[in-house]
This record gives structure tokens, sequence and C-alpha cells, in this order.
């Protein structure tokens, strides 16, 4: 591959619009995210909300996604703060009672990555903070 010169200048307009780009998709997928979970924790959506939820459920990055945020207690206290932003009271609560819930309606979408104890156990001690 040939090699290019580029000044400074240029180079930092590459890496802002490579930086604004990460945050546009991270956005997205936290989106995503949060109306995947809402749905497996039978939280009752409707309208563009409902299809996004149901097409997240269905897209096997987002499901990945979903999995590391239910597996990772940093995670979890983001998603809780998106619950918090959009108006959701106790969403500790919420997502620890239906933890057996969202583990078995995400190994149901999911046929290969089940989610096991781990995520589980991060739903449950939501409940007792």
């Amino acid at each position: 591959m040939a090699k290019i010169k580029i000044t400074q200048e240029q180079y930092n307009k590459i890496i802002l619009h490579e930086q604004a780009s990460r945050s546009t998709l991270l956005n997205e997928t936290t989106h995503d995210v949060v109306l995947g979970i809402a749905k497996l924790a039978g939280l009752k959506l409707t309208g563009t909300n409902e299809i996004m939820a149901k097409a997240a459920l269905e897209n096997v990055k987002t499901l990945g996604f979903i999995k590391s945020t239910l597996e990772d207690e940093k995670k979890m206290k983001e998603l809780i703060k998106k619950f918090e932003e959009k108006g959701m009271n106790e969403p500790e609560s919420f997502l620890a009672k239906n933890a057996e819930s969202i583990i078995q309606k995400y190994n149901e979408y999911s046929k290969s990555d089940k989610l096991d104890f781990i995520a589980k156990t991060n739903l449950k001690e939501l409940d007792s903070k």
C-alpha cells in the first residue's frame, strides 16, 4: 500500500471525524440495548420503540452487546442510569424482579451465546443495592 503524507490539521480532522462516528454508533447501539433489555424484562413498549426492540433482539451483534451489558457491573450501572433518564422509577428493583424472565427470553432469542449465572447474579444483586 502506498504511503501518503498529510498535515497535522488533516490528521486532527480525521481523528475528530472518527471519534464522532464512533460516538454516534455507540449512542445508537446503547439505545438498542436499552430497548432490547426493556423488552426482555417485559416492559410494555409501543410504536417505534416496540419495532426497534424486536429488531434489536433479532440482531446478533446487539444481542452480544446486551449479554456484555448484563454480565458487567459497570455497564449495568450505566443501563440503570439510562432507564432513570427515560423516567423509570426504581429500575434496579424492576430488573431484579424480572431477572429470570430476562435470562429466559434472552436465551430464546440467542441460539448459541447463552446467558449464565453471572448475568443472573448481577441482576439479582440490583435489588439489594
